[in-house]
């Protein structure tokens, strides 16, 4: 679509039954719900500071004909057909990762700089909380004296201050029918129930890679695998390609073992390998859903490896796209 323009890295997509919202995490940028073809059908609610509004949004999820969009204190409901404000739940969770039940249930794992306290909080779908469980308290990183300096340069400058820092800090992920949550050294993977209990689902076996290797950012879960990535800490393996410093996994769920996915030249990234056609551009999703896995790609990236491609179905898709459809949306469907 040429009505969304930037980088293509820094969009994530919620998928919908009519297509897909393509939002910008951490940002004040409003969504957009555009349908399986391309067409757009809806802006998703407008920044502001009014209780209809968002000022920051932290993450969104579609569900029937509604999507929330979750901000820093609240969550907002839009309908998806056509944009227009539903509802509004206080929240007043601070620095949270969050995972939204099919009924509504929300699990937040909230980071509380004050009190030094990783906790998970349950809200029901009214934002009353159902239960609260202490995960592990934590100490804040001692700054450096740079940091330091530069924490007073900006506080007299008027700007920003010192950020709060602290290292090993647990993550929660959206699993098939619950979050997931990785802790302390992170080699087993939780899952959390409704009453905030953990239970243990899947060990990570890093071998001799353990030192200094960090899950990061996301992970997606079918029934067959799961895929994410992580990061090779420079300090612990200087003499990492740099291509593979961020490497992307795949656990597959029947035999237990873990492969690490190729870099893909073209793409400036790994991928799943394209077995149904040939020398097509490799994959890696932004999303994973009903059995299929959403990716974005910039258009002028699309076009250059539809034209070195052998593949006929990407010639095909680059034929009707310019520089400005940004961004191509690919879906594959999971066999």
């Amino acid at each position: 679509s040429s009505m969304i323009q930037g980088d293509v890295i820094t969009m994530s997509i919620a998928p919908t039954s009519e297509g897909v919202v393509i939002y910008h995490a951490s940002s004040n940028k409003v969504p957009l719900h555009f349908s399986k073809t391309g067409k757009f059908i809806a802006q998703i609610g407008k920044s502001g500071r009014s209780k209809e509004e968002y000022i920051y949004i932290e993450e969104v999820y579609a569900h029937n004909n509604f999507i929330d969009v979750v901000c820093y204190d609240k969550i907002n409901t839009y309908n998806l057909n056509d944009g227009s404000f539903a509802k509004n739940i206080p929240t007043g969770i601070p620095e949270h990762e969050l995972y939204r039940y099919p009924d509504g249930t929300y699990t937040y794992l909230s980071t509380d700089f004050k009190t030094k306290e990783d906790k998970i909080i349950i809200l029901d779908s009214k934002g009353d909380t159902i239960t609260t469980r202490l995960i592990k308290k934590f100490e804040i990183d001692k700054p450096s004296a740079k940091n330091l300096e530069r924490a007073e340069k900006a506080e007299k400058e008027g700007t920003v201050g010192l950020f709060l820092v602290r290292t090993n800090s647990p993550n929660l992920h959206t699993g098939m029918n619950s979050p997931f949550l990785l802790v302390n050294e992170k080699d087993t993977l939780y899952t959390l129930d409704k009453a905030a209990q953990m239970h243990p689902k899947y060990l990570v076996n890093y071998g001799e890679f353990k030192p200094g290797f960090y899950w990061n950012s996301f992970l997606f879960e079918s029934d067959k695998f799961i895929t994410g990535r992580a990061l090779f800490n420079f300090r612990q393996y200087p003499n990492i390609d740099k291509k593979y410093r961020f490497i992307y996994f795949v656990y597959d769920k029947q035999s237990g073992t873990t492969r690490g996915m190729k870099y893909d030249e073209d793409l400036k990234s790994a991928g799943f390998v394209n077995d149904l056609d040939a020398n097509a551009i490799a994959f890696y999703p932004k999303a994973l859903a009903n059995g299929k896995m959403y990716q974005l790609v910039d258009a002028i990236q699309f076009l250059d490896i539809a034209e070195k491609s052998s593949s006929q179905k990407m010639k095909e898709v680059a034929a009707t796209l310019t520089e400005e459809s940004n961004p191509v949306l690919v879906v594959v469907t999971l066999k």
